[in-house]
């Protein structure tokens, strides 16, 4: 059962990987009964940095993100938001999360992490 009114929201901790991060937000959905092992519709965020000498044009990160199977959702001059529907746990999800922050850090924006909603227990666990 989906809990739309709990989203979480992962963000790198200055000092922090994006990992950790990661793990923090996990933390957090174990707390409430929920592995993350479940798709979910994951939403993810890019800000244009503000001062910075080198910023890749916003089309560069709506192609980049789109050639990796996401869908943009949202867009302007200084942000730009994109989702898919995945699991949050597992090397393949750290790693995409590692690439997007690699990139924005290299492009002039910065990966401002991801929200989902919390997927508690099926009706047949909970009768279990």
């Amino acid at each position: 059962m989906v809990d739309l009114q709990a989203l979480i929201l992962s963000k790198s901790p200055k000092g922090q990987s994006q990992r950790a991060g990661n793990d923090e937000v996990r933390a957090q959905l174990a707390a409430m009964g929920d592995d993350g092992v479940a798709p979910r519709h994951c939403i993810h965020y890019f800000f244009a940095r503000r001062w910075t000498l080198k910023r890749s044009p916003r089309q560069d990160v709506i192609e980049y993100v789109k050639e990796l199977g996401f869908t943009v959702q949202d867009s302007d001059k200084n942000c730009v938001m994109f989702d898919t529907t995945s699991t949050v746990v597992g090397e393949e999800f750290d790693q995409l999360t590692d690439d997007l922050h690699a990139f924005g850090q290299t492009n002039g924006w910065t990966y401002d992490g991801w929200e989902c909603a919390v997927i508690g227990p099926s009706e047949d666990e909970e009768a279990a």
